[in-house]
């Protein structure tokens, strides 16, 4: 890695003119790059990134299974703790009184139940590690392509790597995805990561879980602060079958918009105050 930052420094240094825009040195760098290049910068940079998490208040819409399927509104602050939640508005309704005060009450519990966050954190924990597992798996499993610049944004298309043995079944499901990555290549950080399966995945001859083609997911992030990315948007639909043709639909459709910073240091009390003001 270290190699190639200083190749990169080298290319820029010997061929940009001192005079040289700024964009003239991003297209020299876009130049020189290839796409395994930028994954593995990508990677390297997402992973030290995912070590901070500072805390920010932010607006949220989502129909996913755990919404029953209603779209529902919520204010969510983020802390390190964890994600409270505040439910405002459910299929583009206010909420009534009575309903309001009881999630009013469940919230203000939250201060005294450290159980409910740490559920919340487990479950991020889980979907960090997820996402995690498919970026490092990138290089290893996929084969890739640039297809296109879209302003700051660089376009690149992922496939299945034949020569790449997957050693586990998520690790087949991911490879068997296609996709596309659009990397902010200044800073190295990923905007929106894409993926398809093009053929059913099954294991155990189909009868311990299969995943249809067809599955898909979507994730958007956006710079709310600089050098600060959080997802914008989310889209998830799998489905299939686990053991003995269980039936797995799993569907999330997410929005996240209105981000604010909150100080450094801010208590679980502090953040229950911000929601129910």
């Amino acid at each position: 890695m270290k190699l190639w930052f200083v190749k990169f420094a080298a290319c820029i240094t010997l061929s940009v003119p001192m005079a040289g825009t700024a964009q003239a040195a991003d297209q020299m760098l876009r130049v020189q790059t290839t796409p395994m290049e930028v994954i593995v910068a990508l990677i390297s940079k997402e992973s030290s990134a995912s070590k901070a998490r500072p805390a920010y208040l932010y607006t949220s819409y989502e129909r996913s299974d755990r919404t029953n399927g209603r779209l529902w509104k919520e204010r969510v602050a983020d802390l390190p703790e964890g994600r409270i939640r505040l439910l405002v508005e459910e299929d583009g309704r206010p909420l009534d009184t009575c309903r309001q005060q009881t999630e009013r009450d469940r919230v203000k519990q939250i201060t005294g139940d450290s159980e409910a966050l740490q559920k919340d954190v487990h479950a991020q924990q889980e979907d960090s590690q997820r996402a995690q597992r498919m970026l490092d798996l990138l290089p290893k499993a996929f084969l890739f392509e640039r297809v296109g610049q879209e302003g700051r944004y660089t376009r690149i298309a992922y496939r299945p790597n034949p020569e790449y043995t997957p050693k586990s079944f998520e690790e087949r499901v991911m490879h068997a995805m296609h996709g596309t990555v659009l990397v902010d290549e200044r800073e190295f950080r990923l905007h929106q990561l894409d993926g398809r399966l093009e053929k059913d995945v099954s294991f155990g001859m189909g009868l311990l879980a299969t995943l249809r083609s067809g599955s898909s997911f979507s994730t958007i992030r956006e710079e709310v602060a600089p050098s600060i990315w959080k997802v914008a948007k989310m889209q998830t639909r799998f489905d299939g079958r686990a053991i003995f043709f269980k039936t797995i639909n799993r569907q999330q459709q997410s929005e996240h918009s209105e981000f604010k910073a909150l100080p450094e240091g801010t208590t679980i009390t502090q953040a229950v105050e911000l929601l129910l003001q």
